[in-house]
């Protein structure tokens, strides 16, 4: 039960958090020739899903009988997730702010006007 709901939810976040952030990358990106920076996302969500989760669970199946180059493959794969995690998200974040900052300054020089 345990392994089907880690199953589960490894599955779902990181399709969420990799939707969330790669539309927020393309929809607001500064010029229309950044539009792959919104491939950064999947590509952690791939690391994630597909790799980190995969280890994790064949430890959690293999347990107590886990050897040392699961568990390296394993860290290796959330240290990769997590140094590319901070980047997607600033710059989803980032372009999400430039958007609202440009979109506020337009309707102040047009004076408010809708």
């Amino acid at each position: 039960m345990f392994l089907l709901l880690v199953l589960v939810l490894d599955t779902l976040f990181p399709l969420a958090y990799v939707t969330l952030f790669a539309g927020l990358i393309y929809r607001f990106r500064a010029t229309e020739g950044t539009w792959w920076l919104a491939y950064i996302p999947p590509v952690a969500g791939l690391c994630d899903l597909l790799l980190e989760n995969v280890q994790i669970t064949a430890m959690l199946v293999q347990y107590p009988d886990i050897g040392a180059v699961q568990v390296a493959w394993a860290s290796a794969f959330t240290t990769v997730k997590w140094w590319i995690g901070p980047i997607y998200q600033i710059l989803g974040v980032g372009l999400l702010l430039l958007a609202a900052g440009r979109a506020a300054f337009a309707r102040i020089r047009s004076g408010g006007e809708s």
